[in-house]
């Protein structure tokens, strides 16, 4: 689904051209992305017996890129005071589940021969900054914009943009047009039978 394709763009890719004097923030995203290629190339996992312990690791490293906890705050906005602590604690582990393990599928059995472009990077301020790449893929070029926060000591990404469209405002919609009609337990339920 294309609501879906910012995050299959950050890992799906087999060259990254880059530019000098890179940031902090520039510097995590590109670490992720080099260990995922890694990890995909790898001939090890090429034995369809490795598969699992191969999304395992990818796992572990979008878990570490992303800030899943904030993601899941920002998307359901107002809405997250009317879950309860535990209600918001469990919605925020499976929305991650539900965001990785739908993209590691694709990722392992779609990965292809695509560029990343590093455009540019923007610091916000001490703690937010947005690095801006294009996906080039057969010579089209698709822009890709990364938005990070510095947390404690580490910058995690907490929204993407593909041509302009915001991850985190998608999400927001969804889920606010399903919790008009439900309560938070229905939204959770959903994500419990999607991640089946």
């Amino acid at each position: 689904m294309k609501k879906f394709k910012p995050i299959l763009c950050i890992f799906i890719l087999i060259t990254c051209i880059f530019t000098a004097n890179a940031s902090e923030p520039f510097d995590i995203i590109k670490d992720k992305i080099d260990r995922v290629f890694r990890i995909l190339n790898d001939p090890v996992y090429s034995d369809q017996a490795k598969k699992t312990e191969q999304h395992d690791i990818l796992y572990g490293i979008i878990e570490e890129a992303f800030d899943f906890n904030g993601m899941a705050r920002l998307t359901l906005a107002r809405n997250w005071q009317a879950f309860t602590p535990s209600q918001q604690e469990e919605f925020s582990g499976l929305f991650g589940q539900f965001l990785g393990n739908t993209y590691l599928d694709k990722i392992q059995s779609g990965f292809s021969d695509e560029q990343v472009e590093y455009t540019g990077e923007e610091l916000l301020s001490v703690t937010k900054a947005v690095v801006m790449t294009n996906l080039i893929r057969k010579g089209v070029k698709t822009p890709i914009h990364y938005s990070l926060q510095k947390k404690g000591d580490s910058w995690r990404i907490y929204d993407v943009k593909i041509e302009g469209v915001s991850l985190l405002k998608n999400y927001r919609t969804q889920f606010s047009n399903i919790l008009i009609r439900e309560k938070p337990e229905g939204l959770i339920a959903m994500l419990k039978n999607k991640l089946k």
